[in-house]
């Protein structure tokens, strides 16, 4: 192929790529966060400030773990970077982590729980799907999950 011809279509391919994720959305429809928002706009009006009164009463506990797994990753990146850290005080830190995670586990499904039960909207639970997204163990039928889902550590609640 001449080059004359190659620059052109390898331009045609490009821009027909990007049309076509542009057409679907981009890459933030996708994934653990798409959530049921089709449902959502769906519902009535006032359905729907039901679901954002909900959310709003739990911004500021999902604020605060937020907050306090910065300040955990925070002190743990510096006591790596120091190059003083005992194996012992990394555990620890992690293991905080990992509680703060199951918190917000916790509270997030205690938030769609009453989002279900005041509108009937469902949302996909956390770690739950294809992906090995948070907390998750992907899909159980690749066999990626012991037990077919049953015994994955991301879903032992």
């Amino acid at each position: 192929m001449k080059r004359k011809t190659l620059i052109p279509m390898i331009v045609v391919l490009v821009l027909s790529m990007a049309a076509v994720a542009m057409a679907r959305g981009g890459y933030q429809q996708g994934g653990y966060h798409s959530g049921n928002w089709a449902a959502y706009n769906q519902l009535t009006p006032e359905k729907q400030q039901q679901v954002q009164a909900i959310i709003k009463k739990y911004e500021d506990t999902f604020e605060s773990f937020k907050s306090q797994q910065w300040a955990k990753r925070t002190e743990l990146n510096a006591l790596v970077d120091s190059g003083k850290a005992d194996k012992e005080t990394i555990h620890n830190l992690v293991k905080e982590l990992s509680d703060i995670r199951d918190k917000v586990y916790a509270e997030h499904k205690k938030m769609t729980e009453e989002i279900e039960k005041d509108t009937g909207l469902s949302f996909p639970t956390m770690g739950q799907g294809m992906g090995r997204g948070y907390r998750g163990c992907g899909n159980a039928q690749q066999g990626n999950c012991p037990g077919g889902g049953g015994g994955c550590p991301g879903q032992r609640f």
